[in-house]
C-alpha cells in the first residue's frame, strides 16, 4: 500500500462518510448556524443603520450648535452695543447735569456777589450820608464866613 496513492475503497468510504456528515450537518446544525449568521448579519446591519442615523444626528446637532453659537455671538454683540449706548447716554446725561449744576453755581455766585455789592453800596451810601451829616453839622456849628467854610470843608475832606 502506497501512502501517496489511495485505494478506491478508501476513497469510496471517505465519500460516504462525508455525505453522511453533510446530511447530519444539513439537518441538525446548518439551520442553527445559518440562523445565527442571519441574526448576526441583522445585528450588524442595524448597527450600521444606527451608526448612520447617529452620524446624521451628530451632524444636525453640530449644525444646531453652530447656529446657537452664532446666535450667542450676535446676542453678545447686541449686549455690548447696548452697553456702549447706555454708557454714552449716561456720560452725556452726566455732562448735561454737570453743565446745569455749573450754571446754577455760577448764577448763585453772581447773585451772592450782586447781593454783597448791593450791601456794600448801601453801607457806603450810609457812610457817605453819615459823613455828610457830620460835615454839615460841623459847618453849621461854626457859622463862619464862606472862605473859612471852604477851607474847613477842604480840610475835613482831606481827613476823610
Amino acid at each position: 500500500m502506497n501512502l501517496f496513492s489511495p485505494s478506491v475503497g478508501l476513497f469510496f468510504w471517505q465519500f460516504i462518510i462525508f455525505l453522511i456528515l453533510l446530511l447530519i450537518l444539513n439537518n441538525f446544525f446548518w439551520p442553527k448556524i445559518i440562523y445565527f449568521i442571519d441574526k448576526r448579519e441583522k445585528i450588524i446591519f442595524e448597527a450600521l443603520y444606527n451608526a448612520k442615523k447617529i452620524e446624521k444626528e451628530l451632524f444636525n446637532i453640530d449644525l444646531k450648535k453652530k447656529k446657537i453659537l452664532n446666535q450667542a455671538i450676535k446676542e453678545k454683540e447686541d449686549i455690548i452695543n447696548q452697553a456702549i449706548k447706555m454708557k454714552n447716554m449716561i456720560k452725556n446725561k452726566a455732562k448735561l447735569t454737570a453743565m446745569l449744576e455749573k450754571k446754577q453755581i455760577i448764577n448763585d455766585s453772581i447773585k451772592i456777589m450782586d447781593d454783597y455789592k448791593d450791601k456794600t453800596i448801601k453801607d457806603l451810601k450810609k457812610h457817605l450820608l453819615h459823613t455828610s451829616i457830620l460835615l454839615t453839622k460841623k459847618i453849621l456849628k461854626k457859622h463862619i464866613n464862606e472862605k473859612a467854610q471852604n477851607d474847613y470843608i477842604d480840610s475835613i475832606l482831606n481827613e476823610i
